[in-house]
């Protein structure tokens, strides 16, 4: 297999667990003679390689060959991994799409740690068929309750990876109920082939934390070391610790700071004791279970998936997880924390214990090496090897494998370069940006709250936009100028049961595609079907002659474009499929725009690729239930727009707008009809550079 990894880390040094567990896993793939290249950033803010130049000498101090400069990136071999260590981070999304195309990888493989998710967008971008999703860290997921940002975009995102691999089951499991995503949990092969030395020393060595920062417990780690000023305590500041926490640990007499190493024994060779109270949700702590494979005990918080790392070994003691974070970051581009206040006398006691229990801490200390040498001897490549070459690609048009769906038109020119933008962005950027997303209120409206969802089953009010469609359809009912049609070029062999099947599941799942909007009262209402059968009829022009069947289907297209709906009776969804061979057809929706818009429409795309896979291979539906509908967002839109809230609103804009033409007035070549005809044309200009 031709295997690339894509991650908005560095790659050299290695000092973050995710980092090292994907660089070993590639190294170990290498090893067993597989085609492996990496992406990554050749520097960055949250690690010891800040500039250019730190990361050239890291390089030359670890005698890594380079194999070629470029002004856009380095390249080296390490380990038999071909390396691409981008200058300019901004560049990195683009450069991902180059080599995507230029390696033709059999799989993609895309770290979640990146804020934004650009990799995994570049990486869709180029190949959408071939993406696996490596998921180290909760909180980068864009969904669930430990996610720094939720996004429904971003999750749709995730939603389109060929496959998901997590660490340890408590992070499959997250996956499963918070996005509905079947993951696979498979154990990195990052500990090698040994031998492990037994490092555990009852009287010797640092009471150690790794990145002490705030989300990895350094209050507990700080207040520790103040109860036991006879106690020497170590820190090994990485891509957490700030200068305010190295600050910290520099004012105790008793705290020492060690340097990071790409060999965790150098940190082990100094450590009696591994203390990890961490306070956000932890995926597969890997330093736990490499310090219990060197006997070091270890006194973890249980946070996440760090009992399951611990393989029930003591000593595991609850903490306050975080829950909330600032709307700012620190220096290093990460979300500030509110830190719970936490019970120190539990770590003060167990330390205390292990410290002064000769016998306590060798029994602990063998235990622990112990169960992980048997875990060890389990792990391996292999079950990698095994899952990506069972993975079933997502359906693309390009690969022609009949369950592709590719819409006219193409993606936004400018989408990739706002997410490089954000990508680039200092960490004062980033503050000003979150604070004004995450602002609650503007000008004294009062808060803008979560959006419930609506009781009962009686009529419902429109959105402002829906009623300003509705309206619109009132004074001339029946006009085709507010239809949206989509047609998706469906390549290769079809299953158009389960085609149907996908198209009937989407009007089932969305219940905006069940309205439809009649009187009551005098007054619109939305009326949601409990059911709603969309039928799937077909039109054959394999018949006709080869050269009249795209004039013939482009003419149907504009013929479905213009047919009307009825807003009060509906339907208002239609579907059409037009054969044009036996491994060529067209799909053809029409919607009403009141029921839908442009952003639904990548909506409807990527959850008829995602139900055409799942139906056409006899499973069920991967999609989980919607929590809000669209009308739920109708009820409270009307419920918090209103009174004071809609008077300012209105008051605003009516001074935006004063003095605004009642009509717009261009200097075009023909008289403005009396009578709006929609009659028009356009004409394509190329611009030069």
């Amino acid at each position: 297999m031709k295997i690339l990894l894509v991650q908005n880390m560095i790659y050299v040094p290695t000092h973050g667990g995710a980092s090292k567990a994907n660089r070993l896993l590639l190294e170990g793939l290498a090893a067993n003679g597989h085609s492996c290249r990496v992406v990554v950033p050749a520097f960055g803010t949250q690690v010891s390689v800040k500039t250019h130049e730190q990361f050239i000498h890291a390089l030359e101090t670890r005698r890594i060959p380079v194999t070629s400069v470029s002004p856009e990136a380095t390249v080296f071999r390490y380990n038999n991994v071909e390396v691409h260590a981008v200058t300019d981070k901004a560049r990195l999304y683009d450069y991902v799409i180059g080599q995507v195309s230029e390696f033709g990888p059999t799989w993609t493989l895309v770290s979640n740690d990146d804020p934004g998710m650009l990799m995994l967008e570049a990486a869709l971008e180029a190949d959408s068929s071939r993406v696996v999703y490596l998921v180290h860290t909760p909180q980068a997921l864009p969904f669930g309750p430990k996610s720094f940002l939720q996004n429904e975009a971003q999750t749709d995102s995730v939603r389109r990876a060929a496959g998901i691999i997590t660490e340890s089951n408590h992070v499959k499991d997250y996956v499963k109920r918070w996005g509905g995503l079947d993951a696979a949990a498979i154990p990195f092969p990052i500990y090698g082939s040994g031998p492990f030395p037994n490092l555990g020393r009852f009287d010797k060595g640092y009471v150690t934390l790794i990145n002490p920062c705030a989300v990895k417990g350094i209050s507990i780690f700080l207040e520790l070391a103040r109860r036991m000023p006879d106690v020497q305590f170590a820190g090994v500041p990485t891509w957490g610790t700030t200068e305010a926490d190295r600050a910290a640990l520099k004012r105790l007499p008793n705290v020492r700071l060690l340097p990071a190493a790409d060999n965790i024994e150098e940190i082990f060779s100094q450590t009696r004791i591994l203390v990890m109270p961490s306070l956000w949700t932890e995926s597969f702590p890997l330093t736990v279970r490499e310090a219990m494979l060197h006997g070091i005990p270890v006194i973890g918080s249980d946070s996440g998936g760090l009992p399951e790392t611990k393989l029930g070994i003591d000593y595991v003691i609850p903490v306050k997880l975080i829950e909330r974070y600032e709307d700012r970051f620190d220096e290093l581009g990460n979300p500030i924390p509110i830190i719970p206040e936490q019970e120190i006398s539990p770590w003060e006691e167990t330390l205390r214990k292990l410290l002064s229990d000769r016998a306590l801490y060798e029994r602990l200390s063998a235990d622990s090496r112990d169960a992980a040498l048997k875990f060890v001897a389990g792990v391996g490549v292999a079950p990698f090897e095994d899952y990506l070459e069972n993975l079933v690609p997502m359906p693309t048009a390009e690969r022609g494998d009949g369950s592709s769906a590719t819409p006219a038109g193409g993606q936004n020119p400018g989408t990739a370069d706002l997410r490089s933008a954000l990508g680039n962005l200092s960490s004062a950027r980033l503050e000003l940006l979150a604070r004004r997303l995450k602002k609650k209120s503007v000008g004294g409206l009062k808060t803008v709250t979560a959006i419930p969802r609506r009781s009962g089953t009686d009529a419902i009010p429109l959105s402002f936009v829906q009623q300003r469609l509705w309206f619109i359809d009132q004074l001339e009912p029946g006009n085709p100028a507010y239809n949206n049609t989509d047609a998706f070029r469906l390549t290769g062999r079809l299953d158009r049961e389960a085609l149907e099947r996908t198209i009937n599941e989407i009007v089932l799942r969305h219940e905006a595609l069940r309205t439809t909007f009649p009187t009551a009262d005098g007054k619109p209402v939305q009326l949601v079907a409990p059911e709603l059968s969309v039928p799937l009829p077909l039109t054959d022009l394999s018949r006709v002659p080869a050269a009249e069947r795209e004039p013939q289907a482009r003419r149907l297209v504009a013929e479905e474009s213009q047919r009307p709906f009825d807003l009060a009776r509906g339907p208002l969804v239609r579907a059409n499929l037009l054969r044009l061979g036996e491994e060529d057809h067209i799909l053809l929706l029409a919607l009403h725009h009141i029921v839908s818009d442009g952003w639904s429409g990548g909506v409807l795309f990527r959850e008829i690729t995602l139900l055409y896979k799942a139906f056409s291979a006899k499973t069920p539906s991967p999609l989980g239930e919607l929590e809000v509908q669209y009308a739920d967002y109708a009820v409270w839109q009307r419920e918090w727009l209103r009174d004071d809230v809609l008077e300012q609103q209105l008051a605003y804009w009516k001074r935006q707008l004063a003095g605004a033409p009642a009509m717009l007035e261009l200097p075009t070549d023909r008289l403005r009809p009396a009578v709006q005809n929609y009659r028009g044309t356009y004409q394509s200009v190329t611009l030069p550079k």
